[in-house]
């Protein structure tokens, strides 16, 4: 929509081109659209790495493509149920588009909360849950990791005791009978 903007912008194709009430609804509905689906499949994506890093054993249960079309579907749905007064507010005037003031406000609300704050709160939120999650199963493996090596420490000090134990009783029998050694 911003290429269309700026191609118009510059070369003046509106100028020649008839602007009519459709081509302004269609243009500010592909708009308002494009901002409100941009964000939300970002959280989509969000929430699919959340629950791959949370659930990880039952992500293939969660995470399917039937699930995740039907997810996208509805924000799609939602995102045209939200897109519809535009399509009765927005008018052709004097070769421009131009809304109420009405729709001013209800677009504001729109871009306001439900593109920008929403979907960066929900961003972040997810976020903080998967680094916290990422952090705990690190320590979880470093707790694995550290028993294993001290296990493997404990192994061989008790190889190194009976090493002894063997050598101080073969030393032992070597000074009583000094033929053999």
């Amino acid at each position: 929509m911003r290429l269309i903007q700026e191609t118009d912008r510059i070369f003046i194709l509106l100028s020649s081109t008839p602007v009519n009430d459709t081509f302004c609804k269609i243009e500010s509905s592909i708009h308002i659209l494009a901002m409100l689906l941009s964000t939300w499949l970002v959280v989509g994506l969000s929430l699919h790495r959340f629950v791959c890093v949370h659930f990880p054993m039952t992500r293939g249960r969660f995470c399917t493509r039937k699930k995740a079309i039907v997810v996208c579907s509805t924000m799609l749905g939602i995102s045209i149920v939200l897109i519809v007064p535009i399509v009765f507010k927005v008018q052709a005037v004097n070769e421009q588009c131009v809304s109420s003031d009405e729709l001013y406000y209800y677009l504001a609300v729109i871009r306001l909360l439900i593109a920008s704050s929403l979907p960066c709160v929900a961003i972040l939120v997810l976020n903080i849950l998967i680094i916290i999650q990422i952090r705990r199963s690190n320590a979880f493996r470093n707790t694995f990791a550290r028993a294993r090596s001290h296990s493997a420490n404990h192994h061989m000090h008790w190889c190194m005791v009976i090493k002894s134990v063997v050598a101080f009783a073969v030393a032992s029998r070597c000074d009583e009978s000094s033929i053999i050694c």
